[in-house]
């Protein structure tokens, strides 16, 4: 049986995240530093360096870490609920980013996650 290689859709859903989590630290001063709480701002910041940091690791190594994945759904989810958690949900253009940045995230780290389940599924049958 042929092994299958993932690699490529883990580079490219872990890559994208990488450029997600740079773009949700500095959405911060994007839609306003100012008008943003220092537990906002704190989120921001931490949520986007690790969401990065995360997408790196994984790209650097599609065939394992598959547990980086998930935790990028833990934040993902995270981002997708901030604007209710730190209370600014009334900051539209703020609300959106974070629930598209979420959502994206939390789907791009599914399927770096799943394509590496599936290879090493893979490797174990064959």
């Amino acid at each position: 049986m042929a092994t299958i290689d993932h690699s490529r859709q883990v580079k490219t859903a872990s890559g994208i995240n990488i450029v997600l989590g740079i773009w949700f630290l500095l959405s911060l001063w994007v839609y306003g530093y100012a008008a943003a709480t220092q537990a906002m701002a704190a989120n921001y910041i931490v949520v986007g360096v690790v969401i990065a940091i995360l997408g790196a690791l994984r790209n650097a190594t599609p065939h394992g870490r598959t547990g980086l994945s998930w935790v990028n759904v833990v934040l993902g989810l995270w981002a997708l609920f901030s604007p209710w958690i730190f209370n600014y949900a009334g900051d539209m253009p703020r609300v959106w980013n974070d629930v598209i940045v979420g959502i994206v995230v939390v789907g791009l780290a599914i399927w770096s996650g799943a394509a590496t389940l599936t290879e090493h599924r893979h490797h174990a049958t064959a």
